[in-house]
């Protein structure tokens, strides 16, 4: 059989459109290489080309024998299950193809998102191939629109906007509603559905709607389950409502749900107090990598490199505030702009392994108390050189004179204190948007998250950071409590004091009691963090991945879901 030959004559059918030929020449082949994985795998795509479906996957499982495991052969297995209209049969498949895939996994991944679509189509229209009714259809919602967190343009145009936060928990809830295998569908549109029931036949239709509450959108004819994050004491009272606008009242909006998911126990116990309906705690599921839990940190300035290439192109500029000056302060600090790896290879001080702490937040939330964090790294970056913190600043004004100017407006202007001038090359800032895989760079590079908020209602960023294994410098208050632990956290001190006039001014809340570390409570903490050992370090490390593991899984989200439908 002249190979060469062969394979020109059946490019040639193939152009032509000539599967019956195709198919003798692909028959020919079969005989020629029996042993051949390759050669059954083409037979069967000419079956399938010719309407000889059933011989088409016998050769493909011919193929299977010869080579298990392979992603290619499990793909053209799941189109074939999906012509012939065996849509669960080829789901199966796709993912099957997807663990085995070697490769770029893009075109297994567009079949998988095709048939989910296919199928939450088919759940909202009441429609299951084995059943003339459903047992339940759950829709989920948010008051952002779900974003793509590989695709970096996407991202820039939803991070840092009002309630971009709502987005993240609606796909950690989808991430585990996927793990649980219960079908759902993202309803961008909420209040054009007249009622569900009109479109569904569900028994029971439950609405997932991630809101906050005076922005809740709800599902007619559905069981109403609004998520959303709260922080403090108590909810906003009437009186501190300083809007004309009808849907202003936190506790009169939460009112409509026929449920309320708060994601922590300190958030659940403030809401029961304002409202009657039920309350449940209910944190949004992490993204977990398994393999990270026994993955060791790079120490040396050359092992952090290696590892964190996928920032080489995240540009970082060095802290540099001076209110008076700061259009020439932040023009300087420009450039001076480079790469993490650049940074690192740039100190004077060669001989001591870098330490990298990181944090990130949104530029004007008042909560995260970034001046004492700044200030309080800098005194301690004075007698440790080698420390270094990296902040990824969220900012949707992205105002001209860089990530510098957008600290000091967003977070260290008070009406109350004067700000102080502060500049260090230990701490460096960035606007860039980052993808989720450069975000878990940064982790898996950094040896500690800092957290010095006065409040959380989860902090997601923080939990992520503990899911690579990074370490918390942290305060353990609000949602903190739940998860910040001595054996997994270098725990910060803070103390209560009255919400100041800033706070009054941007949240309309007065009277609150907030929880502030101050500027010595963010430097003990540092230094007590540099103080464990390796040995230490690692134990408490596997103990932040583990306490993640166990408290930000599927289970809580299972569970509730098993007593809805009972």
């Amino acid at each position: 059989m002249n190979v060469t030959n062969t394979r020109t004559r059946i490019c040639k059918a193939i152009d032509a459109g000539d599967w019956p030929l195709v198919l003798r020449f692909r028959r020919r082949q079969t005989e020629y290489f029996p042993r051949s994985a390759s050669a059954w795998l083409q037979y069967g795509h000419a079956l399938k080309e010719c309407g000889f479906y059933d011989l088409a996957d016998d050769a493909y499982l011919k193929a299977r024998d010869l080579e298990p495991g392979s992603g290619e052969i499990s793909l053209q297995r799941g189109h074939l299950q999906k012509l012939r209209g065996n849509i669960g049969a080829a789901f199966a498949l796709y993912s099957a193809a997807l663990e085995g895939w070697q490769g770029d996994a893009a075109p297994v991944q567009v079949e998988i998102d095709h048939l989910r679509g296919l199928a939450a189509a088919l759940v909202s229209r009441g429609v299951f191939p084995d059943r003339d009714e459903l047992d339940c259809a759950v829709y989920i919602s948010s008051v952002c629109k779900v974003f793509e967190e590989s695709d970096r343009t996407d991202m820039s145009h939803r991070i840092g906007r009002s309630d971009y936060s709502y987005a993240f928990a609606l796909k950690g809830f989808a991430r585990a509603l996927d793990d649980l295998g219960i079908d759902y569908q993202i309803l961008n549109e909420v209040a054009g559905i007249a009622n569900i029931r009109n479109i569904s036949t569900a028994k029971k239709i439950i609405h997932i709607g991630f809101y906050p509450p005076e922005k809740i959108n709800l599902l007619k004819g559905a069981y109403n389950i609004i998520c959303f994050a709260w922080e403090f004491e108590r909810l906003r009272f009437p009186e501190e409502n300083l809007s004309y606008n009808a849907f202003s009242d936190q506790a009169s909006m939460l009112a409509l749900a026929d449920e309320l998911w708060v994601p922590s126990q300190y958030g659940v116990e403030s809401v029961k107090r304002s409202v009657r309906n039920i309350v449940t705690y209910m944190p949004s599921p992490a993204v977990i990598d398994r393999n990270v839990g026994w993955r060791p940190k790079p120490q040396t300035r050359r092992a952090i490199s290696t590892a964190a290439a996928s920032l080489r192109n995240v540009s970082w500029v060095p802290l540099s505030i001076m209110p008076r000056i700061q259009d020439i302060m932040s023009h300087d600090a420009q450039r001076h702009a480079a790469s993490l790896q650049k940074i690192l290879f740039n100190h004077a001080d060669s001989s001591a392994n870098p330490i990298i702490y990181v944090a990130l937040f949104n530029a004007y939330d008042y909560r995260k108390n970034i001046d004492s964090l700044i200030r309080g790294f800098d005194a301690f970056s004075r007698e440790y050189p080698n420390a270094y913190l990296f902040l990824k600043v969220a900012d949707e004004q992205k105002l001209d004179n860089g990530p510098n100017a957008s600290v000091l407006h967003g977070q260290m202007s008070s009406p109350d204190s004067l700000v102080p001038s502060v500049s260090s090359r230990n701490i460096w800032l960035t606007r860039e948007t980052l993808t989720r895989e450069q975000l878990n760079t940064l982790f898996d590079v950094s040896r500690f998250y800092v957290c010095p908020a006065i409040a959380e209602g989860q902090n997601l960023p923080l939990i992520e950071a503990m899911a690579r294994r990074s370490v918390p410098v942290s305060v353990r208050h609000t949602a903190m409590n739940d998860y910040i632990q001595e054996d997994n956290a270098v725990i910060m001190t803070h103390r209560t004091i009255p919400a100041p006039i800033g706070f009054a001014e941007r949240y309309q809340m007065f009277g609150v009691t907030l929880y502030k570390a101050g500027i010595e409570d963010v430097y003990d903490a540092l230094v007590r963090s540099v103080a464990i050992p390796e040995d230490g370090y690692e134990k408490m490390a596997t103990a932040a991945f583990d306490t993640v593991q166990t408290a930000f899984g599927t289970h809580r989200l299972s569970e509730r879901l098993d007593q809805l439908l009972s």
